[in-house]
């Protein structure tokens, strides 16, 4: 009498969209999180090992307009950082397991080379690297700049971070 074997295929992750000026942590380890269509915008995808716990935020703009009132943290550098930061600590992470990575950042439109968006995704990953050294926290890998768009995808099971560029050229960082 023989014996065999069949594996079962494996369960794709379920995706979760972070939206622009979102930011979505999770535990659940059948989920990836997923920040499409990344110009200027940037991604910043943390895992913790230990804990188990994985978050992306999705930022828009560097800060709030000088006098504005915002009620989205999680729209700009300054303050989503944090935000972010603060949230990945109440799901159990600590700040020195973090492994943060970011992608986007681009300079997607010629047209806005010029005027107050001059640069904008180039100020948001300065600010975000401003805001997370003064956690005391390294970014350990980025894949932003240039003038392509990407998607960044954080599966919560492994922590691995993979960035596909509009190219359709993936790597993981």
């Amino acid at each position: 009498m023989s014996v065999s074997t069949v594996l079962a295929p494996k369960q794709a992750e379920t995706q979760l969209a972070v939206g622009i000026g979102q930011c979505i942590v999770a535990r659940d380890p059948a989920v990836a999180l997923v920040a499409y269509g990344l110009g200027s915008c940037v991604a910043l995808a943390a895992w913790d090992a230990g804990a188990r716990v994985a978050g992306v935020i999705h930022i828009l703009l560097p800060e709030p307009a000088a006098g504005a009132v915002h009620g989205n943290p999680a729209r700009f550098a300054t303050t989503g950082v944090p935000y972010f930061l603060q949230t990945l600590a109440e799901a159990g992470a600590q700040p020195a397991r973090l492994r943060l990575v970011a992608a986007g950042g681009a300079q997607m439109l010629s047209m806005l080379a010029h005027g107050p968006l001059t640069g904008i995704g180039v100020r948001n990953l300065a600010v975000i690297k401003e805001c997370l050294q003064a956690a005391g926290i390294p970014l350990v890998a980025a894949d932003c700049g240039g003038q392509v768009g990407r998607t960044l995808t954080l599966s919560v099971a492994t922590g691995h971070v993979h960035v596909r560029a509009s190219t359709g050229a993936t790597q993981q960082l």
